[in-house]
């Protein structure tokens, strides 16, 4: 996603705000997410100006961007800068708005300042707040979700975790809130959502039993140097990239999708190969782990039933909109043996896997979180990650038999993709000169 720069706006709103006592500390504490779209999204609360909003909590954005009410062919009550005493106008005109592209699609957006505040209890918590937060109003928009009426909007706002530019992190959302650190988690039951651990303790998570492999951050994303990609299935592994020379994987809380470059994909696709496959629980030993190891060696894979899905509501490909389409790296043209056909109960699977658009660059998104409790420090720049046990407590080795897992529904209408894919394919489009000044801002040329 492009970075959204207000040190300019800062600086102006730091005039007219009256003299403060020391901002008091951020205090931890763990804020419940509720799942939706049959899990395409996970979402929490941010208090923004004057009234709580529900937001996506995005590792793979910078920044705090709110529909706004007065936004193009938007009917609902959204956020309205004249019903806050906080709002500062962005000081230069001519630079007020922007484009900006999101894994659910492109917007415009009024820069602005706000006060803004983590949500704790249902109250804006006192301490893990900003009078002056970086917001940015979405004036125009094609997301569909955010132009969705106030009853069947699932969210407001997106809220950009992810780091940018190291000279600029001290004007991220983040640091403005005084947040430290964040893991977050997502249960294996879809139904029962996940949590942002806010502030976290690392001792204490360690304590608890989490065993954790810490990583350094590469580029302004939460991404990572990975190697050995791999397809685990009956006993055997597959290397299919980043044998040679590590790979940028993204760790992504905004997307539906794990996303992996063409020739991975192409690799994944004849591993499977032309066997007949049944959208049922028997997919499940037919289909590999797909696995990585980080650069302390420690393995880290997704599980096949945490990327293999039954559409939701009988949903067909064939009706599936143009742009989910696009975004699915396997159809019923290049997977015939397993998608489009029904089910016994009339349902069509689907594989969450996507293109990442880059060579050697790969997108952990939303189903990683399932069984991988991550952490990101926002003053060391590193990622520290421990497997958990489906409910968000440590992995424990348990000799008892565990339940099979079930195969779990998806509403693909409202999948994301990738913010950082979107944006390269972009810089492709757009000539050899910004496609290589984005690689290296993305950080992937770092690892060349």
């Amino acid at each position: 996603m492009k970075i959204v720069f207000f040190a300019l706006l800062s600086l102006a709103a730091a005039k007219d705000k009256p003299l403060e006592e020391k901002k008091s500390k951020c205090e931890g504490f763990i804020q419940e997410l509720k799942v939706v779209g049959d899990g395409a999204a996970y979402v929490s609360e941010i208090y923004v100006g004057y009234k709580k909003f529900t937001c996506l909590p995005d590792t793979g954005s910078f920044d705090l961007e709110i529909i706004g009410s007065d936004a193009e062919k938007f009917n609902g009550t959204g956020y309205d800068r004249k019903l806050s005493k906080f709002h500062r106008r962005f000081p230069i005109p001519e630079k007020e708005t922007e484009d900006l592209m999101f894994g659910s699609g492109p917007a415009r957006v009024r820069k602005a300042m706000d006060q803004v505040a983590l949500v704790k209890d249902g109250e804006a918590h006192l301490s893990c707040s900003s009078s002056s937060a970086p917001v940015g109003t979405i004036i125009k928009t094609s997301i569909k979700e955010l132009l969705r009426d106030d009853k069947h909007r699932d969210f407001d706002a997106i809220c950009g975790m992810g780091l940018g530019p190291k000279d600029k992190i001290q004007h991220r959302l983040v640091s403005q809130l005084g947040v430290k650190r964040v893991g977050f988690c997502f249960r294996k039951e879809i139904t029962k959502g996940g949590i942002a651990h806010w502030n976290y303790k690392v001792k204490e998570q360690k304590a608890r039993g989490f065993q954790f492999s810490t990583v350094n951050v590469i580029g302004p994303y939460w991404g990572m140097a990975v190697t050995q990609a791999r397809a685990e299935m009956g006993g055997e592994s597959t290397v299919f990239a980043c044998q040679d020379a590590p790979c940028l994987a993204v760790v992504d809380t905004g997307t539906t999708l794990h996303s992996m470059d063409a020739a991975s994909l192409n690799k994944f696709r004849q591993i499977i190969g032309d066997k007949k496959l049944t959208c049922d629980e028997s997919l499940f030993a037919e289909l590999p782990d797909l696995c990585y190891s980080d650069e302390n060696g420690k393995s880290l894979c997704l599980h096949p039933h945490d990327y293999v899905f039954k559409m939701s509501d009988g949903m067909q490909f064939k009706k599936l909109p143009t742009y989910v389409r696009k975004s699915l790296a396997f159809t019923p043209e290049n997977l015939p043996n397993l998608l489009g056909k029904k089910s016994e109960d009339d349902s069509e699977c689907v594989l969450a896997l996507g293109d990442s658009g880059e060579k050697n660059m790969h997108v952990l998104g939303i189903q990683w979180f399932k069984s991988h409790w991550f952490g990101f420090d926002t003053v060391s720049s590193a990622i520290s990650w421990s497997k958990h046990d489906g409910n968000c407590n440590p992995d424990k080795k348990d000799f008892h038999q565990l339940p099979s897992p079930k195969l779990q529904e998806i509403d693909l209408a409202k999948l994301t993709e990738a913010a950082v894919s979107l944006r390269i394919k972009q810089a492709k489009k757009a000539g050899p000169e910004i496609y290589k000044e984005v690689r290296e801002q993305i950080g992937i040329a770092q690892l060349d």
